[in-house]
């Protein structure tokens, strides 16, 4: 089954006033003032670049320069898909978008996060069409790196039903969904490190998040079984 790729990160859009120099803004400034030999703003009377005109407009320069700068990240903070990288503006624009779309995401709580996942995270949140089929909920656990197969079943039925191949289930079978985690941790009872009475000698880590996550989304009235398999593919689904 092939699931969407995760939003990819934007294409960069700057240009020269993204993050200008003050000296590369004073060409500018300095074509917007009077010119003349009265002001000494004009090529001849202040080739040394010298007058009391120019080093005051040269002194502008520099925080013209910033405020383009910051207003440019303003900019960048207004779009999810454009929050800038880990200047400390840009991590409170991205805390405010979390806020808005119910993240850092309960189920992910103890996870360390770099700021580049949690954009990653923030542009699947918005990207996401949501969905009460198998397929949304593989690709959905794809999102936390987990590979799971579901199957469905159903209560048996006269006239629906075949006696030695489906299985007889109460009513509550139609509500029921099983979740089959197929590549989870195993941990081996090991000679020295594991205590007789005390650790099995196989066991396995459920997977938390998974759980959590799956449980968050799932069709309100049903209710999802795990299982954990170490090897073999999962049974085929109930008739």
């Amino acid at each position: 089954m092939a699931c969407d790729p995760p939003p990819g990160a934007p294409i960069a859009i700057s240009d020269a006033l993204t993050a200008p120099s003050g000296d590369a803004l004073l060409p500018t400034l300095l074509a917007q003032t009077p010119r003349g030999a009265a002001w000494r703003t004009d090529e001849v009377a202040d080739g040394d670049h010298n007058s009391y005109q120019h080093r005051f407009w040269r002194a502008v320069a520099d925080p013209l320069a910033d405020l383009y700068a910051k207003l440019w990240k303003l900019a960048l903070a207004s779009t999810a898909c454009t929050l800038s990288g880990p200047e400390d503006a840009a991590n409170d624009a991205l805390a405010d978008w979390e806020r808005e779309f119910g993240l850092p995401d309960p189920c992910l709580a103890g996870v360390t996060q770099t700021v580049e996942r949690r954009k990653l995270l923030l542009r699947m949140r918005i990207a996401a069409k949501g969905g009460q089929s198998i397929a949304y909920f593989v690709c959905l656990a794809a999102t936390l790196g987990y590979e799971i197969a579901i199957s469905e079943s159903r209560p048996f039925r006269c006239g629906q039903g075949r006696c030695g191949k489906t299985q007889i289930g109460g009513p509550n079978n139609e509500v029921i969904w099983r979740v089959y985690v197929t590549s989870p941790t195993v941990t081996w009872f090991r000679a020295g490190a594991g205590r007789v009475g005390r650790d099995p000698l196989g066991g396995f880590g459920r997977k938390r998040d998974l759980e959590c996550l799956l449980d968050k989304w799932k069709p309100a009235h049903t209710q999802i079984k795990f299982h954990y398999r170490y090897t073999g593919a999962p049974p085929p689904p109930f008739a």
